[in-house]
C-alpha cells in the first residue's frame, strides 16, 4: 500500500504571519506566528482580526476601518486608555499584516500574468500553424507551375534545354520551400502541444494546492477536537500540557505514555482520519508545533 507524507506547521489559516525573532532576543524565545482574517460589514466598513505572538505573549486585536475596537494580551482585554503602552507591538502587528497582504497580492498578480502568457503562447502557436498551411499551399502551387513549364519545354525543342534547367532549379527551390514549410509546421505543432501541457500542469498545480490547504485546515480542526476530548477525559490538564501525541492502528500515546486499551479503542474509532495512518503531533522546546502523518493511498 502506497502512502503520501504530509508535513506542515499549525496555525495556517487565511494569512499566516511568521517572522524570526530579532537577533538580540534569547535563543529559546517563541517565534512570531498567528492568524489573520478580514471581512466587509454591511455598512461598507472593513473589519480585521489578528491573533499572534510576540516575545512569548499572545496578542489579539480587532479593528474596523483600521481603528482598534478590541485589544487583548494573554486573553486580558486592555482598555483604550492603555493602548499607548503597547504602541510598539501594535505597530509591529500592523506592519506585518501590511507586508503579508502585499505579498499575497503580488503572488496573485504573478499567477494572472503567467496565465496570460500561456494564452498568448497558445495563440502564437495557432498563428504559426496557419502560416505553415499557407506555405504548404504555396509550395503546391509552385509545383503545378513547374509541371506546366516542363510540358512547355517538351513542345519547344529549341528551348527545351534552357527550360528544363529552369524547371529543375525551380523544383529544387520548391523542395526546399516544402521542407521549410514542413519544419515550420512540425515546430508549430510542438509549440502548441507544449503550451497545452504547460496550461494543464498549471491547472493541476493550482488544484493540488487548494486540496492540500483544505486538508491541512481539516487536520487542524480535527486535532483541536481531539485535544479538547483529552482535556475532558482528564488525560491532560490543558492544551499546553501536550508535548507529543500519536495515534495509529497499533495504539495511542500522549506525551510518550501508552494509553489504556479502552482509551485507544474509543479514540481510534472517533478519529479515524488520524488512526487509519500514522499520526504524530509534537511541540518542540521553542514552542513550534508540527504534524507528521502518513495517509493510506486512495
Amino acid at each position: 500500500m502506497q502512502t503520501r507524507f504530509v508535513h506542515y506547521s499549525l496555525l495556517t489559516l487565511f494569512i499566516i504571519i511568521s517572522n524570526a525573532a530579532p537577533a538580540q532576543q534569547k535563543a529559546n524565545t517563541k517565534k512570531n506566528h498567528g492568524q489573520y482574517s478580514f471581512s466587509n460589514t454591511g455598512d461598507g466598513k472593513t473589519k480585521e482580526s489578528v491573533n499572534t505572538w510576540f516575545d512569548d505573549k499572545n496578542y489579539k486585536m480587532e479593528t474596523v476601518n483600521d481603528k482598534i475596537t478590541a485589544f487583548y494580551v494573554n486573553d486580558e482585554k486592555i482598555p483604550e486608555s492603555r493602548y499607548s503602552e503597547y504602541a510598539a507591538v501594535i505597530s509591529k502587528i500592523k506592519e506585518q499584516i501590511k507586508i503579508d497582504k502585499k505579498q499575497a497580492l503580488e503572488d496573485q498578480q504573478q499567477a494572472k500574468r503567467d496565465q496570460k502568457q500561456a494564452a498568448k503562447d497558445q495563440r502564437q502557436a495557432k498563428l504559426d500553424q496557419e502560416q505553415s498551411i499557407k506555405d504548404q499551399e504555396l509550395y503546391e502551387e509552385d509545383s503545378r507551375q513547374a509541371r506546366k513549364d516542363k510540358e512547355a519545354a517538351e513542345e519547344d525543342q529549341a528551348r527545351a534545354m534552357k527550360d528544363k534547367q529552369q524547371v529543375e532549379e525551380d523544383s529544387r527551390e520548391a523542395m526546399k520551400d516544402k521542407e521549410r514549410a514542413e519544419d515550420d509546421y512540425k515546430q508549430a505543432k510542438k509549440d502548441q502541444a507544449q503550451a497545452k501541457l504547460d496550461q494543464e500542469q498549471a491547472k493541476k498545480d493550482q488544484q493540488q494546492a487548494k486540496l492540500d490547504q483544505e486538508q491541512a485546515e481539516e487536520d487542524q480542526r480535527v486535532l483541536k477536537n481531539l485535544i479538547s476530548d483529552l482535556i475532558k477525559d482528564g488525560i491532560i490538564n490543558d492544551e499546553k500540557s501536550v508535548h507529543t501525541l500519536s495515534l495509529s492502528p497499533e495504539g495511542m500515546t500522549v506525551n510518550e505514555k501508552t494509553q489504556p486499551t479502552e482509551v485507544n479503542t474509543r479514540y481510534k474509532e472517533k478519529y479515524k482520519r488520524f488512526s487509519t495512518g500514522n499520526f504524530y503531533y509534537q511541540v518542540s522546546k521553542n514552542g513550534n508545533k508540527s504534524i507528521q502523518m502518513h495517509r493510506p493511498a486512495n
